[in-house]
């Protein structure tokens, strides 16, 4: 096993050895800060694999060392674990939902801290030459649940031992907030001019889900100064540097496409290691879907192209041998209809993350199987944010 490293932020000096000893007896290579302005400063300059957080701390609470992280775009991906003596629910609400990804209470045992500890060692940052996807849903009519399929697809990839990265392009008005009760304040909008860009570039604009996946929004409604250039969307030389930095930080960009093929879409197109053509058992959606078809034959684009049938109502107008004959090829993954979604969507809780194992669950977990290349085992699925029995990502 290759070392890894763990920064450890403690000021119990005797807790620190202790921990060192049974991490170092296990082939990490253990760093150690009693102090946390040196913990924060060490964190962002050295990069850990894990940091482990204790909450009560002078100077600085383990909930500003996490917040001051993620802020910063050096610690914005770090696997953050916290091993507190707080062992109330409202703590651990607290530190997820402050960004860390893991919540220990002491006393903890030997066994489940190292096994908290390698599942989150297995998420840390990809490497240069590493494996990273990229994979596009796309469909030119709207109202086929490209962004449903897209949250729950980006959730399960980033629940298993991966780093996950939702991409919203949909120039109209994006939805990402409202699937994942998120805040939209920021998004890919400052990167179109008169804006004057951050200067981490996309990093700086990614919203973090109290899940750990993170997300690069859609700006929510059309700025009245910047509705020439949002109406383009992304140039494609921007769009292509974006790509570029979040493939670099994450294992899994998925990129939910508006129903057009601007420059921006195109790009990722380009660039995609999967793309999901995504349409419903009805005649418009048939026809738009072979006029897509049609549009990529011949492109390279074209072999990597598998079509997705999702059912956003109940109904079932067009039956899919039919659908599969007249468009030429076959339909990878039929997402049933699951009433549940609807309160899903009002509640900001994709059902990805829900307590139970729904049916639309299991057909996006065929697609994450399809676009990561490795199997995704029932456990993964088993917990919601929070929940007890350590679903991997919990």
């Amino acid at each position: 096993m290759s070392a890894r490293t763990v920064l450890i932020i403690e000021d119990d000096v005797n807790l620190l050895r202790m921990l060192q000893m049974m991490l170092e007896r296990h082939g990490f290579t253990v760093v150690l800060a009693n102090r946390p302005q040196d913990g924060l400063k060490r964190a962002l300059d050295e990069r850990p694999d894990v940091t482990i957080v204790d909450l009560m701390m002078p100077e600085i609470s383990g909930l500003e060392i996490i917040r001051r992280l993620r802020a910063d775009p050096r610690g914005a991906d770090l696997p953050i674990l916290v091993l507190t003596a707080r062992a109330q629910p409202l703590d651990r609400q607290a530190a997820l939902a402050a960004g860390a990804d893991a919540y220990l209470s002491k006393p903890v045992s030997s066994r489940t801290l190292l096994s908290k500890m390698e599942e989150l060692a297995g998420r840390a940052r990809p490497q240069p030459g590493g494996t990273q996807r990229l994979v596009v849903l796309l469909s030119l009519r709207g109202g086929v649940g490209v962004m449903t399929l897209a949250v729950n697809l980006a959730l399960l990839l980033q629940r298993a031992p991966r780093r996950a990265c939702l991409v919203e392009l949909d120039r109209s008005g994006g939805h990402a907030g409202l699937h994942l009760k998120l805040n939209v304040t920021s998004h890919w909008g400052a990167l179109l001019p008169p804006a004057e860009p951050p200067p981490g570039g996309a990093m700086d604009l990614l919203l973090r889900h109290e899940s750990g996946l993170q997300v690069l929004a859609a700006p929510p409604l059309p700025n009245l100064s910047q509705v020439g250039a949002q109406s383009a969307g992304l140039p494609k030389k921007v769009m292509l540097d974006v790509l570029r930095t979040l493939r670099d930080h994450f294992s899994f960009t998925i990129v939910a496409a508006g129903p057009v093929l601007d420059e921006a879409t195109l790009a990722a197109l380009t660039q995609a290691d999967s793309v999901l053509l995504v349409l419903a058992p009805e005649v418009s959606s048939a026809h738009t879907t072979a006029a897509t078809l049609r549009a990529l034959a011949g492109t390279p684009i074209d072999a990597r192209v598998s079509l997705v049938m999702n059912h956003p109502s109940p109904l079932r107008p067009l039956p899919q041998a039919g659908l599969e004959h007249n468009l030429g090829r076959p339909i990878m993954v039929s997402v049933p209809f699951d009433e549940n979604q609807i309160l899903a969507l009002a509640r900001g809780v994709p059902l990805a993350l829900g307590p139970t194992i729904s049916p639309l669950v299991k057909a996006i977990r065929d697609l994450a199987v399809h676009a990561a290349g490795f199997k995704l085992q029932t456990s993964d699925l088993r917990t919601g944010i929070g929940g007890q029995g350590a679903g991997i990502g919990s």
